[in-house]
């Protein structure tokens, strides 16, 4: 009995040490992470794609991945994001289409990621995460200029005399498509651009410029999803053990692996301690360091950069003002070390952590994990980084736009040599650009400041503002102050038809705070003639749409510009009818079926397929039942309707649709009934 216990008790030990050497070894296991697709999701129907290999377009139902050579497009209702994976998002508009002219690959990784697609038409606005690379880039081409972004928000707009460009966040370098000089747009500003490229309108943006507004608002419910996306993914990396057993573990794996395999390894302890330090809101500096060694080059590198951009970007969110400052160093000194593999890489890793600084002082959203510092500390620093730096070889043009766009953000870069100046607009007729004053350093941008409330996925009036026109425009007249803005305003704002009289009116404001009406002063003007008809300021819109309309001012000498984007629609029709029809014979045998087809009929003539909006019925459910739009014939012989109910705006429409049903000759039917509980009644077999 004693040897049996003792047997017994050792078995116990054995499965005991068993179990927990099984448990401490399966501590070391990592499972590799699914890298997000680049793909497009079709947020409003219709979206379609042409792959590379494809000459037909295909719609897009829900979410489709994209390579080189796709092309996008929606309709005039449609609208699509493109999710560059965990680097950004496009927002394509209705009427809009791109193809994908670049895209990154396993090898480039983070710091050679290029993305680059071409705006064929439409508009497109995108957020980009910061680029970790001198040799990354995120491009966009229309027919006229090229922009290049290193991190950004901003939105393109092809017109049909040139493009149009708008930046809420960081800088945005556009040059000329072929040949030429090109400048850099900073945040809070918009320009316009002619079909060579060259700037023609350099303003800043404001309350009436609907769609950066929606944008921005909608960048801000990206980011916030990006960020819960990226902690999710750090949660499920948690492990119910102590750090320092788990990391007794996976020393233990990585002792028994060399070369690559080791490497990725590494990669994958190194992603799952960022997560813990980031969960516990700590550095954790005792076990990340030990992997940094290892990952020096090569694909763990590029895996490891990419996280860290990843927990930089979700410990910016609002929520997180009081996070670690020792956690916000160590990160950005990992950043640096995992970066200085050539003297490029290393400076570029300086201009990041300027960069950040530069977000620290500026946006109303980052919290001060450092003591507050000057414009002029930052700039010295740039200039600093700059002028010690003799860049050249691959990627040095990158880095030098990384320096000019930080410089760009603080105003201390040269004026723009594309810039008109006031004795250039008086004898060639370019319009004067507004004086550029950069906002102050401590301040957010103006365009983050009092945005309307939008709601998500609106149409929003785009921000085309092309050159003023000089045709019937007054002698200049002479103002009493020096106007900061001119705003255009309709009368009625919405619920505008076609025939309706739209009153518009113009004002200023000065530089005192007062405003000023300016309509008398002002001449208005739509795009074409066939948009409506203008008499002074009141324009009866002509057709549906949404129409642009502009006041042209000329004071003191200066010609401004302001716009505003009216929505007109139809005048009211009324549903008159519902016409059903068969889509082949109405004459069915025992067990066939035939689908319907349902059209709303409208006192303006027009039509629209309800079929899959109708409630069916039919008439004598033992003859015939609608199954998924098909009238479908059961048992017995005889006349039955198909009924479809149709309600819209509170009107309510029925359509009939006889049929008759006739037994099928090849039908043999017994005397012994079979019950079928799906239509509630019997069938003969």
């Amino acid at each position: 009995m004693q040897r049996q216990l003792k047997y017994l008790l050792g078995a116990l030990i054995a499965i005991l040490f068993l179990g927990s050497a099984t448990w401490f070894w399966s501590l070391g296991a990592a499972a590799s992470e699914a890298v997000p697709a680049i793909r497009v999701e079709a947020t409003k129907a219709r979206v379609e794609v042409k792959t590379a290999d494809a000459s037909e377009w295909k719609e897009v139902q829900t979410a489709q991945e994209l390579n080189i050579g796709d092309a996008v497009r929606t309709d005039a209702a449609g609208q699509a994001q493109i999710r560059w994976g965990d680097r950004g998002v496009t927002r394509l508009d209705a009427q809009s289409q791109a193809t994908i002219e670049m895209l990154p690959d396993e090898a480039t990784g983070i710091t050679g990621a290029a993305i680059h697609f071409c705006l064929n038409a439409g508009r497109a606005w995108s957020r980009v995460l910061k680029l970790f690379g001198p040799q990354s880039s995120f491009e966009v081409k229309t027919n006229d200029v090229v922009a290049t972004v290193r991190g950004t928000a901003f939105g393109l707009v092809q017109t049909a005399s040139g493009t149009d460009a708008a930046v809420t966040e960081s800088v945005v370098s556009i040059a000329p498509l072929i040949g030429g000089s090109g400048m850099l747009l900073k945040e809070g500003k918009f320009g316009s651009f002619d079909a060579t490229g060259t700037l023609q309108l350099l303003r800043d943006l404001n309350d009436s410029d609907a769609w950066a507004n929606e944008n921005h608002r909608l960048d801000q419910l990206f980011d916030a999803q990006l960020q819960q996306e990226i902690l999710e993914r750090f949660k499920q990396r948690h492990l119910p053990a102590p750090e320092w057993l788990t990391a007794l573990s996976e020393q233990a794996h990585l002792a028994m692996l060399s070369g690559d395999a080791r490497q990725r390894l590494a990669a994958a302890y190194m992603l799952r301690h960022l997560a813990f330090a980031v969960l516990a809101n700590q550095p954790n500096r005792a076990h990340l360091p030990s992997y940094l060694g290892l990952l020096k080059r090569g694909l763990g590198r590029e895996l490891v950069l990419d996280d860290i951009r990843n927990a930089m970007f979700y410990l910016r969110q609002p929520s997180l003002f009081q996070r670690s400052s020792a956690l916000w160093a160590a990160l950005t000194s990992f950043r640096t070390l995992l970066l200085g593999v050539d003297p490029q890489s290393a400076a570029y890793a300086k201009a990041l952590e300027i960069d950040d600084r530069i977000d620290d002082l500026i946006l109303p959203v980052t919290p001060q994990v450092q003591p507050p510092e000057t414009a002029a500390q930052l700039l010295a620093d740039i200039q600093g980084l700059s002028g010690s730096f003799s860049a050249s070889g691959d990627g040095a043009s990158g880095l030098m736009d990384k320096f000019a766009a930080l410089d760009e953000r603080l105003g201390g870069g040269a004026e723009n040599p594309t810039q008109a100046t006031s004795s250039e607009s008086a004898t060639t007729g370019t319009p004067e650009f507004p004086p550029q004053v950069p906002p102050a350093a401590t301040q957010p941008p103006p365009h983050l400041t009092a945005l309307p409330n939008i709601e998500t996925g609106q149409n929003s009036p785009g921000l085309t503002v092309p050159p003023p026109a000089t045709s019937g425009v007054t002698a200049p007249a002479v103002s009493a102050c020096a106007y900061q803005q001119i705003k255009l305003s309709a009368s009625p704002a919405s619920g505008i038809k076609v025939g309706d009289a739209v009153a518009l009116t113009l004002s200023g404001t000065c530089q005192n705070g007062t405003s000023e009406d300016l309509t008398s002063q002002a001449a208005f003007s739509s795009d074409t003639a066939e948009d409506g008809r203008m008499v002074e300021n009141v324009f009866t819109p002509a057709k549906a749409g949404d129409l642009v309309l502009r006041a042209t001012l000329s004071l003191d000498g200066k010609t401004q510009t302001a716009s505003t984007v009216i929505k007109v629609e139809n005048a009211a029709r009324k549903l008159l009818r519902l016409d059903l029809s068969a889509v082949g014979t109405t004459t069915l045998t025992t067990g066939q079926s035939m689908p319907l087809h349902a059209n709303a009929v409208y006192s303006d003539d027009t039509t629209a397929d309800v079929t899959y909006l109708c409630r069916w019925s039919t008439s004598d459910a033992k003859l015939a039942a609608v199954i998924q739009q098909k009238m479908q014939s059961l048992s017995g012989v005889g006349e039955v309707t198909a009924t479809c109910t149709y309600v819209e705006d509170d009107v309510t429409v029925f359509g009939n649709l006889i049929f008759n049903i006739v037994l099928d000759p090849q039908l043999k039917p017994s005397l012994s009934p079979t019950y079928s509980p799906t239509y509630n009644q019997y069938f003969l077999n």
